[in-house]
C-alpha cells in the first residue's frame, strides 16, 4: 500500500490541460463568489447533453466491457484526473498488480453514482482510487450535494466492499480561479469525508503537490498535451 500511495504522485503528469497560463484567457466554470449566485441543485447542463451522455455510453461498452476471470487489486475511478492515468503507465509502475481504470473525463459524482454498481462493485477490487468532483464545481452544483455524493460513493463502497480500500483524491488545480477559489474548501470537506468513512478511507491531497506554491494555478512542469477527443470529454 506504501507504493501505491507514493504512486498516486503520478497523477501530477496527468491534470487534464494544455499549458498553466490558460488561466489567463478566461475562466471557464462558475464563479462562487459572485454577489448574485446561487447555486445549482438537481441535474447539471451536462448530465442531461444527449451527446456528452451517448459519447460516455459509447466509452462504457467499448472499454470496459472486457471478461474480468478475478478481482482486480485497484479500480482507477472518476473525472479525467483519474481517466487520463493511462494503461502504459500503471503497467510500467504497478506490473505485478491488476488494476483497471474506469474513469470517465467530464464524470460527474450524479454519473458515478449511476454507473458504480456495474463499473466499481461488481469488479470487487481491492483498492479503488477516486478522484470526483471538480466536474461539479465547474458546473455550480452546491457543494452540500457534491458532497453528499461522495459520501453515498462511500457509503457504497462500505457497505456493498467492506474489506475494499479507498484513496479519495483531491481536486487539483486546473485553469480555471472560479474552480481554484473553491477547491481548497471543498477539499476539507473531502478530508473531513474520508476520517467520517473509517479507517479503509484515506484522503489524498493533490493540491499539495501539483500546484504552485505561491499561487493557486497548476505548476508548468505538470502541464501535458490532450487530444481533443479528451477536451470534448
Amino acid at each position: 500500500m506504501t507504493r501505491l500511495l507514493s504512486l498516486t504522485t503520478l497523477f501530477a503528469a496527468i491534470v487534464a490541460c494544455t499549458t498553466p497560463y490558460t488561466h489567463l484567457r478566461g475562466a471557464p466554470g462558475t464563479d462562487y463568489f459572485r454577489p448574485e449566485f446561487a447555486c445549482k441543485k438537481g441535474a447539471l447542463p451536462k448530465e442531461q447533453d444527449a451527446l456528452y451522455l451517448l459519447m460516455r455510453e459509447k466509452l462504457r461498452t467499448a472499454a470496459f466491457r472486457s471478461p474480468v476471470s478475478e478481482p482486480p487489486f485497484m479500480v482507477i475511478a472518476g473525472e479525467s484526473t483519474a481517466a487520463l492515468f493511462e494503461e502504459r503507465i500503471y503497467k510500467k509502475e504497478l506490473s505485478e498488480f491488476t488494476i483497471m481504470n474506469r474513469a470517465i473525463g467530464g464524470e460527474t459524482t450524479v454519473l458515478l453514482l449511476t454507473a458504480m454498481d456495474q463499473d466499481i462493485i461488481a469488479l470487487r477490487p481491492k483498492v479503488i482510487f477516486i478522484s470526483i468532483g471538480g466536474n461539479d464545481i465547474l458546473g455550480g452544483r452546491c457543494l452540500s450535494e457534491i458532497r453528499d455524493n461522495v459520501r453515498l460513493f462511500l457509503f457504497k463502497v462500505r457497505t456493498q466492499l467492506p474489506e475494499t480500500h479507498v484513496i479519495l483524491a483531491g481536486v487539483p488545480p486546473v485553469l480555471s480561479w472560479k474552480v481554484n477559489s473553491v477547491t481548497p474548501y471543498f477539499n476539507a470537506m473531502l478530508a473531513d469525508l474520508a476520517k467520517e468513512a473509517g479507517p479503509k478511507v484515506e484522503y489524498f491531497d493533490l493540491w499539495q503537490i501539483l500546484a504552485d506554491p505561491d499561487r493557486p494555478v497548476l505548476q508548468q512542469r505538470f502541464a501535458v498535451l490532450i487530444s481533443p477527443q479528451l477536451t470534448l470529454m
